[in-house]
């Protein structure tokens, strides 16, 4: 799936989950919240790479379990050619290791999908608003851009 030219200047969402169900659900739900934007959707890490270097989205929403290439991978060679892109991983894991491997990966947001429901929409909102060159600098804590983002507190 990809936007026309003339969509392509709106914000641009693209969405990496293998689970076509779980894409389409995330997809129409984000679409009822930002009706504005362009979505594009990918189920591999390779269609995630491809689709990004054609069309440069604004917000990647990248799962970490995918066929061949997995999402960290992907990432990893996204932000490599496209630091200003803005990834969120959301991933069923909320292991402390996993998070530190998606930082290390250039991940800008860390989410648990047991805490989408309540955090992606704000997340996505709050990426959406800042300029297309806007990052986090070399801060270790990038993958927390709010307190409401990270890992919740036992």
């Amino acid at each position: 799936m990809s936007c026309t030219q003339k969509q392509i200047t709106r914000p641009t969402i693209l969405i990496i989950e293998d689970h076509e169900i779980v894409r389409a659900s995330l997809r129409d739900w984000l679409k009822a919240t930002f009706p504005d934007c362009c979505f594009l959707e990918a189920k591999s890490g390779e269609e995630a790479i491809a689709l990004a270097f054609a069309q440069h989205p604004q917000v990647i929403l990248m799962d970490i379990r995918l066929h061949k290439m997995d999402g960290l991978e992907a990432t990893r060679r996204i932000k490599a050619a496209m630091p200003q892109v803005k990834v969120v991983i959301l991933t069923i894991f909320e292991d402390p290791g996993i998070q530190s491997e998606a930082v290390k990966a250039g991940a800008d947001v860390f989410l648990p999908k047991s805490r989408m429901h309540a955090e992606l929409l704000p997340v996505v909102a709050d990426l959406l608003s800042r300029p297309v060159d806007a990052g986090f600098g070399s801060d270790p804590s990038r993958a927390q851009p709010s307190p409401n983002y990270g890992p919740e507190e036992e």
